[in-house]
């Protein structure tokens, strides 16, 4: 028996050493694999950083721009931050609680010495930051990484716009970055600057209290009572003291007519992209064990943030991306490789498609202003034919009036809410739509001439009223004077954003469109319209030179129906 057993046990480890090397070799091929996987993974994620830094080189077509700017400025020449406010002829010495004093200073600069395609670059490189610090704020894999930064991605393409909100975008992700490096003296420091960037600090400085707190409870460590505090106190270290806090509840009261501030329509991706993530989060967060009440907090804060206005949605995106980083990657080491590695490819190939289009739809890599956006023409003219105000300008035009015509014209309103809140605003937006009482309001401020978007429901309504005449429109601006002023200004009586006001008078409305094309030669639309009436005059070859000028400015036209029609009648004539 002593004799069996020993044969037996003398076997079984030499047995188990046949197994473990078998093992090992398994192993070392899996880990190899893993580890090649991971490089090729951490390649692909920074290609998608680059890829998605470069798909926001786009024009910079925000109203804000400007004013942003002009603040900039005036501060670098007064040595101090502006507090009360002179751009408007409607509430001249208002308080001005500038919250982004120090990025407007700082975007300023940066312009002074690279100009508007350096502040594309600049656009690029704090949007690629931004996603740079999301991603090393998440555990690895690389893989996952990607997976996790697509949704944000793609929500960041709707407000990649050229002002201090980056900002904001980039220290939100920088606070989830230190956050998980437990970098806790930068975080103050990120707070101060951040108190004196932008308004949102209160997000930042909410999450990093949460952050204390939680602590606290898992150590009873009484530092973290003082660091939040220190947390909340440091913010305020700015030039409008607690009112960084109480300026996000101001402002939203008052902003149901803005775009970005309105949450994602059900049937739009961003709002799906929502869903995707939030739904990922409440899936991750019930099978963590235990349960932690403060990610419950976490994702019902940002919850609240993401679906309540679109703009919100990249930043709800960054702060959930760490607790989607820690409880996924459990389930996502379980995945073969093949399949990880499908992942990625798949991630990288719609990336890099959608730079392409964004590229070829004109989007990306072109460092300048957008003419189709900003009121860029129409301000000349007013400028070139010497109108005077006061004027009523869109609300979307306010910013570039006070980069390009202040003090020239001092505006009626531009993008800051927190200034025109309240009795202007709502002036404001009654004459624009056209409410009851809107001719009151305009004698109230003595307004001489319109500057606004044609889609206004007031555009159409002084285009009937005889007291008001068109003299300028284009891609997006149209131009009213009162009937009784300015004389030598040429009165468009044909042609209008809205079709000729009498079809008959072809000539007429050929003189009035070729004019408006010497005052803006990029007017796109104009060429169009001309090459239609040339068309109808017979002057089939002048039709086709108009139209081919027109698809040259505006290449997108070519899917329009009235275009093609167009093209064909002149094939007809043998004119194309």
């Amino acid at each position: 028996m002593k004799k069996n057993t020993s044969k037996g046990e003398n076997r079984l480890p030499f047995k188990q050493k046949k197994l473990d090397k078998k093992s090992i070799s398994q192993g070392r091929k899996s880990s190899q694999t893993s580890s090649v996987g991971e490089k090729i993974s951490g390649i692909f994620l920074i290609l998608t950083l680059l890829f998605f830094a470069l798909g926001n080189t786009g024009p910079i077509a925000n109203n804000d721009y400007g004013l942003h700017l002009r603040i900039g400025e005036e501060i670098a020449d007064s040595g101090k931050p502006v507090r009360i406010d002179n751009h408007s002829h409607t509430l001249p010495d208002a308080p001005y609680p500038d919250h982004e004093w120090l990025t407007q200073l700082w975007f300023y600069g940066w312009h002074k010495v690279f100009g508007n395609r350096g502040m594309v670059v600049l656009k690029g490189l704090l949007i690629g930051m931004a996603l740079a610090f999301a991603a090393f704020s998440i555990r690895e894999p690389a893989s996952l990484r990607i997976l996790i930064l697509l949704p944000i991605l793609f929500l960041g393409f709707d407000h990649s716009h050229m002002r201090p909100h980056l900002v904001s975008w980039v220290f939100s992700a920088l606070l989830i970055f230190l956050l998980s490096r437990r970098r806790f003296p930068f975080i103050f420091l990120l707070l101060f600057l951040w108190g004196n960037m932008h308004g949102s600090v209160l997000l930042g400085v909410g999450f990093t209290g949460l952050f204390f707190l939680e602590e606290y409870i898992r150590t009873k460590g009484k530092k973290w009572i003082l660091w939040s505090v220190a947390a909340f106190v440091v913010p305020l270290a700015n030039p409008g003291g607690i009112g960084i806090y109480t300026l996000f509840f101001e402002i939203t009261g008052h902003t149901s007519f803005i775009g970005e501030w309105k949450p994602y329509a059900p049937d739009s991706l961003g709002f799906w992209l929502l869903i995707l993530v939030f739904g990922a989060g409440a899936i991750g967060f019930l099978k963590s064990k235990p349960l932690n009440p403060f990610d419950f907090i976490r994702i019902l804060v940002l919850g609240f943030l993401g679906f309540q206005s679109s703009r919100n949605g990249v930043m709800a995106g960054i702060f959930l991306a760490p607790l989607l980083g820690k409880w996924y990657p459990p389930l996502f080491h379980r995945f073969p490789f093949p399949i990880k590695r499908s992942i990625v490819i798949l991630c990288a190939g719609l990336i890099f498609s959608v730079l392409f289009v964004r590229v070829y739809q004109g989007k990306a890599f072109r460092f300048e202003l957008d003419h189709e956006k900003l009121p860029v023409e129409a301000v000349k003219f007013i400028k070139n034919h010497e109108l005077q105000g006061p004027m009523f300008n869109d609300y979307n035009f306010g910013g570039y009036f006070l980069w390009k015509a202040f003090p020239e014209f001092p505006v009626f309103i531009d993008g800051r809410t927190e200034v025109y809140k309240g009795g202007v605003l709502k002036e404001y937006l009654a004459v624009s739509n056209a409410e009851d009482g809107w001719k009151r309001i305009v004698e109230k401020y003595d307004v001489r001439f319109f500057v606004i978007r044609p889609e206004r429901k007031i555009s159409p309504v002084l285009l009937r009223d005889k007291n008001w005449e068109l003299v300028y429109f284009d891609y997006n601006a149209v131009i009213y004077v009162r009937s009784d002023l300015f004389p030598s200004l040429k009165r468009l009586r044909v042609v209008s954003p809205y079709g000729h006001r009498d079809r008959t008078k072809t000539r007429e409305a050929t003189e009035e469109i070729t004019y408006l094309l010497k005052e803006n030669p990029r007017f796109f639309g104009g060429y169009k319209i001309l090459a239609f009436l040339q068309y109808r005059s017979g002057n089939y070859r002048d039709a086709e030179q108009s139209l081919k000028r027109y698809l040259e400015l505006h290449p997108e036209g070519k899917k329009v129906e009235e275009t093609n029609s167009l093209i064909r009648g002149l094939k007809a004539k043998e004119a194309w």
